[in-house]
């Protein structure tokens, strides 16, 4: 069972590398974003608190009758790009991926590869409308140009119809003290 207190450091240091890679997605993509990108709405990102962190490895632990750990935690760094239309979510993924394979230039780089297949992990796109045929035509072009696995890419239902909305897990790379931080 999941004890609290035997996390706190490695939380503390989880929450203080997703702080400096939150700062540093926002700066990057706000300069990608400097042409003002119509397609996009608005971008956020946000760092889960200790609080979410230990209340998410409490629920897993007793949702999946085992040890759900730090290591398993993948959404410490939320980022989310909303679009006001459906018919600019395939752009804005474009924008996105494009933006976080930059990150591999950057000192100290905040992905480990300029390919998206070796660093995006999942692809959701949530619109507001249920014309999914649609999108999902338009989201497997997506995995077919930048070869990503097809388990990739899948359209949710959005609990929200006021917009559109985009999450992507990526798998980023900080440095807290000198170490890398899976992030």
């Amino acid at each position: 069972m999941f004890k609290e207190q035997s996390f706190h450091p490695q939380i503390k240091i989880l929450i203080s590398g997703g702080q400096e890679v939150s700062k540093r997605l926002n700066s990057a993509f706000n300069l990608a974003n400097i042409n003002n990108n119509p397609d996009i709405f608005y971008t956020r990102s946000r760092v889960k608190s200790h609080e979410s962190i230990n209340q998410k490895i409490i629920e897993r632990s007793k949702r999946y009758a085992s040890t759900y750990s730090l290591g398993d935690l993948t959404d410490l760094v939320g980022f989310r790009i909303v679009t006001l239309y459906d018919d600019q979510i395939i752009s804005a993924i474009e924008w996105a991926i494009q933006t976080i394979c930059s990150l591999h230039h950057i000192d100290p780089p905040l992905v480990e590869s300029s390919t998206p297949k070796k660093i995006i992990k999942e692809i959701k796109a949530f619109p507001r409308s249920t014309g999914k045929d649609i999108h999902n035509d338009a989201l497997k072009h997506i995995q077919k140009k930048y070869k990503l696995p097809k388990s990739t890419c899948e359209y949710a239902n959005s609990a929200d119809t006021h917009y559109s909305s985009i999450h992507m897990l990526i798998d980023l790379v900080s440095y807290h003290s000198g170490k890398e931080l899976r992030i």
